[in-house]
């Protein structure tokens, strides 16, 4: 009954971005991508073949070489959004804020290599925030009107002449509020987070729509990720990682989730066969023990306060 601890203070612990595998095991590699990034709290969007890391910090978007360690700041407004990574891994697609933009903006791409300037994708005077390309070609975006209610999402062809030829496309529609919407690596389903139940869950519907939606946690959910092998990997609303199958075809079946680990804060990423994901991380920074602490007769106390 007997416990010691070694107290830290606030500015001891921190958050950054981190390797965790399926057992919740922290692997090292991203210490100095962790240092440089301790405040980021927009999603990491790692490249399709993982080697790279497309990280919105402070309102600018910065590519993160993880083989030579070397990181190229794209965008130098201070107003980006979340960034989405096109299928060849060659370009970033985000979104710039306007004054009277309160969230999303005007569609911008770069090269992730910084070999040239960013280039206008869509400006057409509404507030776009990227969510995915798709195996086909198109982003996925949802439309920012915070004075419609419910949401809309668009399909936007990234070829040049077919966007210029036709406008977006809306590609599914809510009353509700839906975010982190996903399509699978198959094309054939969407899945996003809704709070159609009162709170925060998880739904897939086959895509593009119409079709049944098929409700996938029952204890709440957030930021869905589909995994390359068709995992769909999502934060419940105890904090844990879950991980369960879904097929597409015949028809919408899902198998058993599986709770993978605890202490999952959200906004993460699985790496290419979904073995490990990049996400958000307690750490110590430069922890040095200022004092021992010991509670005498604990095991009583907690008896006492916890019958």
């Amino acid at each position: 009954g007997l416990l010691a601890y070694v107290p830290l203070s606030s500015s001891q612990a921190n958050v950054g971005l981190a390797w965790i595998d399926r057992q919740g095991t922290e692997h090292p590699g991203l210490d100095w991508v962790r240092t440089a990034v301790a405040g980021v709290t927009v999603p990491p969007r790692l490249s399709p073949k993982g080697d790279r890391l497309a990280i919105v910090d402070r309102g600018d978007v910065w590519v993160y070489n993880l083989a030579d360690r070397t990181r190229l700041r794209v965008t130098s407004n201070g107003n980006s959004s979340l960034v989405v990574w096109t299928r060849d891994g060659k370009r970033v697609i985000y979104s710039v804020g306007t004054r009277n933009a309160r969230v999303g903006g005007t569609l911008m791409s770069a090269p992730a290599d910084n070999s040239g300037p960013p280039t206008t994708l869509l400006a057409d005077g509404k507030n776009y925030v990227p969510q995915i390309v798709t195996t086909d070609g198109k982003l996925i975006a949802r439309l920012a009107d915070l004075d419609v209610p419910g949401s809309t999402y668009v399909a936007i062809s990234l070829d040049d002449e077919a966007r210029q030829a036709r406008p977006p496309v809306r590609v599914f529609e809510s009353p509700y509020q839906v975010t982190g919407v996903q399509v699978s690596p198959d094309g054939r389903l969407l899945a996003y987070q809704s709070n159609e139940a009162g709170r925060s869950e998880i739904y897939v519907t086959p895509f593009p729509g119409p079709g049944p939606r098929t409700p996938i946690s029952s204890s709440g959910g957030s930021a869905p990720r589909w995994g390359d092998n068709g995992e769909l990997f999502f934060v419940d609303g105890a904090g844990r990682l879950v991980a369960v199958d879904v097929q597409s075809s015949p028809a919408i079946r899902v198998g058993q989730a599986k709770a993978l680990f605890e202490g999952a804060i959200g906004g993460f990423d699985p790496a290419p066969g979904g073995q490990r994901f990049v996400m958000p991380w307690p750490y110590v920074a430069n922890a040095k023990p200022s004092e021992l602490q010991v509670v005498v007769n604990w095991v009583d106390d907690l008896r006492r306060r916890v019958p």
